[in-house]
C-alpha cells in the first residue's frame, strides 16, 4: 500500500480524482500507481518523506511510504504510518528546474493523500468528500483590520479553477455548465465580493448565467472582473467552457465597517458538475391547462435545463393561434465536485503588521520570478497591489519590503526599561457579572497595573500568559486608560 502526498498550488475546489491531471503518477512494474508526479500544468506538486523529488527512495519496497500492511492473527485491525515533509524553502527543491516557491501564486493551500492500495484502484472522478482514499487538509486564514481604512477590509485569495467541459455537450443534451456554488455564511450583508478571472470575459459568464437563470447581481467591473453584493444565502456563477489550461483566478470579498475584533467570517465554495442520469427518467407531470403562447414561453425560458422546444401552430374557435409546446427534459443529476473554504477573522492592524510584511516580501519574490506569459502573471499582479495596500493601511510601508523569501521586519520588543512599557505577568483576568471579559491585573514586582480592554483577542492571551506563567509587555497610548500594544516576551 502506498499513500501519495500533494500539494494543489492554489485553493481550488478540483480535487476530484484525475489520474492524467492533478494525480498524475508514474506506473510500478504492474501498471499500478508508482511514485507521484507533478499534475498537468503544474497545479499540484508532490512532497515526500525521504528527500526531495529528484533523490526521494519513499516508494522503494518496503520503504516509508510504500509498506506491507498485514492484519496479525486475532485482531480484526493494524496502524501504519505515512507522512512527508513539507519542503517549501530548499532552492534544491525544484520542480521542472524551477524552485518550488514559484509553483505557488498565492498564500494557503490544500494537501490531498491518495491511498494507493493495488487491489482498490480509484475511480476517476471521485472525491475526497465522498472517497475514503483521498483524504484532504485545507489551512487558509486571511485576515483583516478592525476599524482600519478600506483597503484593510479587503481578503483576497488566489484560486485555480479548472474550465468547464460540461457546455460544450450542453448545447446537444441540454447539461448546465459546472458552476461555483458560494455559501457566504454569516458574512455581514452589503459586503462585495469580486472574481478576476484574466482569461475569461467577464461580460460572457454575465451572459451565461442568464441563460440559466442565475445572473441577479451579477455585475463587472471591468472586462474580466465579476463582482456580486452578498445578500446571504447562496451565490451561483457558471464556469465558462474552456480545452486549455485552467482559470488562474482571485477571489476578494470586501466587508463594510462595523465588524469587530475576535468575529470570524467563512464562506465555503463549492463546484457543481452536471452529470447525466442513469436508467429511465421519472415520468413527466400531468398536463397543465392550456397557456398563451407568451406564458409558455416565459415558463420555458425560466426553466434550467435547456430543454428542447418544438413550436406547432393549432387553431381553435375560442382563440386565434395557439402555440402549443413540447418539452423533453434531458434526465440530468449535479453533484459536488470539490471545495475549498476562506476564512477572515477579525483581528488588529498591530497584529497584523509582522505577517503582512512577510507576505508581501514572499509575492514580490514569486513575481520577480515569474514569467510575463505565466497564466498567474495578471493575477499575481493585483494581488500584490492588494497586498501593499493593506500593508499601507496598517502603518506599513510597501516600498521598504524587499523581494525576499526569508526576510522578516526587525522586531524590537519592549523591555524592562521602555518608559511606555510596563511589563510583568497576569495574576488577575477580569470578568464582568456577565462574563465578558474586562482586563486584567499586571504584576511589575513592585506595583500592579490594572489593564483595561473588552477585546475577546486579548482575553484570550491574558488567560494563556496566567495559565503558562508568560511575561506580557503592554504599551499605552497617550491615553493612559487604552492600550496600543501587547508583546509576548521570550524566556
Amino acid at each position: 500500500m502506498r499513500v501519495f502526498f500533494r500539494v494543489f498550488a492554489s485553493q481550488s475546489p478540483d480535487t476530484d480524482f484525475d489520474p492524467n491531471g492533478t494525480y498524475a503518477s508514474t506506473p510500478d512494474p504492474a501498471g499500478h500507481p508508482g511514485t507521484p508526479q507533478p499534475g498537468a500544468g503544474q497545479t499540484t506538486v508532490p512532497f515526500f518523506a525521504t528527500a526531495n523529488a529528484a533523490s526521494e527512495t519513499d516508494y522503494q519496497t518496503n520503504s516509508v511510504n510504500n509498506q506491507t500492511v498485514t492484519i496479525p492473527a486475532g485482531q480484526d485491525q493494524t496502524y501504519a504510518y505515512y507522512g512527508c515533509f513539507l519542503n517549501f524553502y530548499d532552492p534544491a527543491n525544484t520542480v521542472g528546474g524551477q524552485q518550488v516557491q514559484t509553483l505557488f501564486p498565492g498564500t494557503h493551500h490544500c494537501i490531498v493523500a491518495e491511498i494507493a492500495y493495488d487491489d482498490a484502484p480509484i475511480p476517476s472522478g471521485v472525491s475526497p468528500m465522498s472517497w475514503d482514499q483521498l483524504a484532504q487538509r485545507n489551512l487558509q486564514l486571511t485576515l483583516i483590520d478592525n476599524p482600519g481604512p478600506a483597503a484593510t477590509h479587503r481578503a483576497p485569495q488566489t484560486f485555480d479553477l479548472r474550465p468547464s467541459s460540461a457546455l460544450a455537450a450542453g448545447r446537444v443534451v441540454g447539461l448546465p455548465p459546472d458552476e461555483l456554488m458560494i455559501d457566504w455564511g454569516a458574512v455581514p450583508l452589503g459586503s462585495v465580493a469580486s472574481i478576476y478571472w484574466p482569461a475569461v470575459s467577464a461580460a460572457d459568464v454575465i451572459e451565461l448565467a442568464g441563460q440559466w437563470g442565475g445572473a441577479y447581481g451579477l455585475t463587472a467591473s471591468d472586462a474580466h472582473t465579476l463582482n456580486v453584493t452578498v445578500e446571504g444565502g447562496v451565490t451561483y456563477i457558471p464556469i465558462p467552457e474552456g480545452t486549455g489550461q485552467n482559470f488562474a483566478g482571485l477571489f476578494t470579498l470586501e466587508v463594510p465597517v462595523g465588524v469587530r475584533t475576535g468575529q470570524e467570517f467563512e464562506v465555503i465554495v463549492r463546484r457543481l458538475s452536471s452529470r447525466p442520469a442513469r436508467g429511465t427518467p421519472p415520468p413527466s407531470p400531468p398536463p397543465e391547462a392550456p397557456a398563451t403562447a407568451r406564458q409558455t414561453r416565459r415558463k420555458t425560458a425560466s426553466t434550467n435545463a435547456a430543454p428542447k422546444i418544438d413550436v406547432v401552430d393549432e387553431p381553435t374557435e375560442s382563440e386565434g393561434n395557439v402555440v402549443a409546446v413540447k418539452v423533453e427534459q434531458p434526465a440530468f443529476f449535479r453533484q459536488v465536485v470539490g471545495s475549498f473554504i476562506v476564512r477572515i477573522p477579525v483581528s488588529t492592524g498591530e497584529a497584523m503588521l509582522i505577517p503582512e510584511q512577510m507576505t508581501l516580501a514572499v509575492m514580490k519574490w514569486r513575481m520577480a520570478h515569474l514569467s510575463p506569459g505565466n497564466r498567474w502573471h495578471p493575477v499575481l499582479d493585483r494581488y500584490i497591489k492588494y497586498c501593499a495596500a493593506r500593508l499601507e493601511g496598517i502603518g506599513g510601508d510597501p516600498s521598504a519590503v524587499p523581494a525576499s523569501l526569508d526576510w522578516h521586519p526587525e522586531v524590537r520588543p519592549p523591555h524592562r526599561g521602555d518608559a511606555d512599557a510596563v511589563c510583568g505577568k497576569v495574576v488577575e483576568v477580569l470578568f464582568d457579572c456577565h462574563g465578558e471579559f474586562e482586563g486584567f491585573v499586571l504584576d511589575e514586582c513592585c506595583s500592579r497595573r490594572l489593564v483595561h480592554s473588552r477585546e475577546r483577542a486579548v482575553g484570550e492571551l491574558a488567560l494563556r500568559a496566567a495559565r503558562e506563567n508568560l511575561t506580557l509587555c503592554v504599551r499605552f497610548c497617550a491615553d493612559p486608560a487604552r492600550v496600543e500594544s501587547i508583546t509576548v516576551v521570550a524566556a
